[in-house]
């Protein structure tokens, strides 16, 4: 990295020294001097469009915007001063010209900038005596937001999110001048997965979020940090609970390594189900046939009563247990210890894609990929992964690096939202994903020029597994434009989908993904290599607390147990005859893989803790309600491995218990001394056992969250044994199926690959 240039400047007579390129507002800010400001924000270009942020510069003829004015060596500012505090006042008289009086209605009334500053550096009575304009009120511009013309002070934030951040059609400018309103393309709603962050970056009450106009004042709020439970990103989410007993919203929490400030709508307006009337509320035991109310003392009694009677009876072999991946970490590590240690069952396991041939030590050691390194890598390849669709705001972050320089290559099938962004795209089907980077490696390997290969050991393993290969001729010129990207960029991402292994024809992905990274030497490098876009926001830290038949916590050798479908019998009967399910669907599950599920109606037992009364928890025989993660406090490991802390935003409601307790009082009943019960314990509990978390503690993690200390899987002069020893590649040819309704759509649209570039 090149050294930094400093330029020393002085500001309200405080001497400051700013990075060169710096603005004045940017270095003032990094001094912890406030300038005030609209139209400007962080992640975007500078616009000095609204001029609140007029400052004094000496040697200067006129105020200038402290937005768009970079710093310079001896300059001079003066923030505070009569002749910029007058320049503001003026701009903030002609805002307020046609702004309406109604604050004491307006959502955005006790945090609004316009409010805040207009007490700054406003006049105290108004000079306008004539009658303000009239415009559209509450006007819907989609599903989600609404529009209040007659507040807006075109400051473009909105505008030119959809341009700089989405960089998709969104809102737009009608109109020039005087006339100029803020609208959508004509005839066309405003519909965007990102929509909610504009109602954020708002400054007035111009954009308000429909589902909270009028549920809530700011002063009745409490802010809760949290982390958003929607998806594997976990991005920083702030529960705002009215009265400290309803959650009313979440807002963005900024946390520059994961979400960089934005939500999806997903994670922004998936709150309902929070305090929906369909929630459990009560345990439930099935008698004659039928789920009837419980307390919680006759269902802890009658589950621990049958557990111990199949266990003597049939042997601890004849339990399972299935947990979820929305399950904190400290639940899940309970959950395995529960049917381990104290059951002794190895039978546990939950939805995950498989690893293939890759050892389980060494499963956290090749995943070196971050959301922030995205924002250093000069080549992004995605291999049979969506984020679009499953990691949204992983979409923003690609964006951004494309914005920044770098390329983007998309193996697999075709991404309606990014395919336009790609520089060369493979567009296999979904079960040729392995069989495209098999023909990359073959094509590596013949031209010997990338970076791996100057090894000659390395380059003698790979010589031998392909020579021969064969991929046909369809993709061959896609096939060498993309082998030339790998052989020249220095720093390269690889997104896999975790789900992606599990489709025919991609048995060893994971390894064949890991040997292109050996090849472009990109196995271990922080930041960069191999990346798992997982489906939920604990799914890695399933894996790591041990949810699986093969490993315990920290991927450490245990007793092999009964898989995921073997337990549910998915392709026959199964063999248990107790199965516990904490927070999973899994007969949902097997009905859309069109397996059934109907083998778990031979189980003696089933229990099913759940928020809902799902397809599994239909067929229960005990139903025990748990919370949702805005009821409970733990930790949950995102899909880079970074580690962070949810808390309680409001009391579990009435008749429902978080997981956790759930499982020691369960535990109590089978006779185990409980001696911690609150997370920090358990937490800490973790961290002794599991040597990936050795280092963390509750106190470490801080607001932003921490990546577990993985021992990364370092270079060497040969490749690793396990790949080695794996299978040689048998030749595929290459069928381009998965792109036809693609190329439709760009031909209707008159765009095509060519155009594209």
């Amino acid at each position: 990295m090149a050294d930094v240039e400093y330029v020393n400047l002085s500001i309200n007579g405080q001497a400051v020294k700013g990075r060169k390129g710096q603005t004045i507002w940017q270095a003032a800010k990094d001094a912890g001097i406030f300038i005030p400001i609209y139209c400007y924000h962080p992640k975007m270009p500078p616009l000095g469009a609204c001029r609140i942020c007029l400052v004094e510069v000496e040697k200067t003829p006129k105020p200038q915007a402290a937005c768009t004015t970079a710093i310079a060596e001896g300059m001079v500012v003066r923030t505070e001063s009569t002749y910029a505090e007058k320049a503001r006042g003026g701009v903030m008289e002609f805002l307020l010209i046609n702004h309406p009086l109604d604050c004491p209605i307006c959502d955005k009334g006790g945090e609004c900038d316009l409010q805040n500053y207009a007490v700054e550096y406003g006049q105290s009575t108004g000079r306008f005596q004539e009658e303000k304009r009239h415009l559209g009120k509450a006007l819907e511009l989609g599903p989600t937001i609404a529009l209040d013309r007659e507040r807006c002070i075109m400051c473009q934030r909105c505008v030119r999110f959809g341009n700089e951040i989405v960089q998709d059609e969104g809102l737009i400018i009608i109109e020039r001048g005087a006339d100029s309103e803020i609208g959508t393309f004509p005839g066309k709603p405003y519909v965007s997965q990102f929509s909610g962050n504009v109602t954020e970056i708002c400054p007035v009450g111009a954009l308000t979020s429909r589902t909270y106009r009028f549920r809530a004042r700011p002063w009745e709020l409490k802010h809760t940090p949290s982390v958003c439970a929607h998806c594997s990103v976990g991005c920083n989410i702030e529960i705002d609970t009215r009265l400290g007993r309803e959650v009313v919203r979440f807002m963005s929490r900024t946390n520059d390594a994961i979400d960089d400030g934005w939500l999806c709508d997903r994670g922004r307006y998936g709150y309902g189900f929070i305090h929906s009337e369909q929630r459990l509320r009560t345990p439930l035991i099935r008698k004659g046939g039928r789920l009837e109310p419980a307390s919680w003392a006759e269902a802890f009694d009658f589950v621990a009563s049958k557990l111990k009677t199949i266990k003597q009876e049939h042997g601890a072999q004849a339990i399972g247990g299935i947990a979820g991946t929305h399950s904190t970490n400290e639940e899940l590590y309970i959950f395995q210890k529960l049917l381990r240690g104290l059951i002794g069952t190895p039978n546990i396991d939950h939805k995950h894609g498989s690893f293939g041939s890759i050892p389980a030590a060494s499963i956290p050691a090749i995943h070196t990929a971050t959301i922030e390194g995205l924002s250093t890598a000069k080549l992004i390849v995605l291999v049979g992964a969506d984020p679009s669709d499953r990691q949204p705001i992983v979409e923003l972050r690609i964006k951004k690096a494309l914005k920044a320089g770098a390329k983007l290559a998309i193996i697999g099938p075709s991404l309606k939202a990014l395919d336009r962004f790609a520089t060369v795209r493979i567009p296999v089907a979904e079960g040729q994903v392995e069989a495209a980077l098999n023909a990359l490696l073959a094509q590596l390997t013949k031209s010997g020029a990338a970076k791996g290969l100057q090894t000659e050991s390395i380059k003698t393993a790979l010589d031998s597994l392909y020579e021969g290969y064969d991929a046909g001729t369809e993709f061959g010129a896609e096939v060498q434009q993309l082998a030339g990207l790998l052989e020249g960029a220095d720093r390269i991402t690889y997104l896999y989908d975790e789900l992606t292994p599990d489709v025919a024809g991609n048995k060893d992905l994971v390894a064949t993904l890991a040997r292109l990274a050996v090849v472009t030497g990109q196995l271990g490098e922080a930041g960069v290599g191999i990346g798992r876009l997982t489906e939920d926001n604990n799914s890695w830290g399933a894996l790591d607390m041990g949810i699986t038949p093969g490993f315990g916590p920290g991927y450490t050798s245990t007793t092999q147990g009964l898989g995921y479908q073997e337990m549910l019998g998915a392709h026959g009967q199964t063999p248990l005859k107790a199965l516990l399910v904490m927070g999973a669907n899994p007969v949902k599950h097997l009905q859309e893989l069109g397996l059934g599920g109907d083998a778990i109606a031979n189980l003696e037992l089933l229990v099913v803790q759940e928020q809902f009364l799902s397809e599994t928890a239909e067929r229960a025989h005990v139903v025990l309600p748990s919370s949702s993660f805005a009821e409970k406090e733990g930790t949950f490991t995102n899909t880079e491995g970074r580690v962070q802390q949810i808390a309680a935003a409001i009391q579990p409601l009435q008749g429902i218990a978080p997981d956790a307790a759930i499982l020691l009082e369960l535990a109590s009943r089978l006779g185990a001394e409980v001696k911690t019960r609150n997370s920090q314990g358990l937490f800490d509990e973790i961290t002794r056992v599991t040597p990936l978390y050795n280092g963390l503690s509750f106190n470490n993690l801080g607001q932003e969250g921490t990546l577990r200390p993985v021992a990364r899987e370092t270079r060497s002069e040969t490749l690793p044994d396990w790949l080695q020893t794996s299978i040689r590649p048998t030749s595929e040819v290459l069928i381009g199926t998965a792109n036809a309704e693609l190329e439709q759509a760009l031909e209707a649209s008159g765009e095509t690959p060519e155009k594209r570039g």
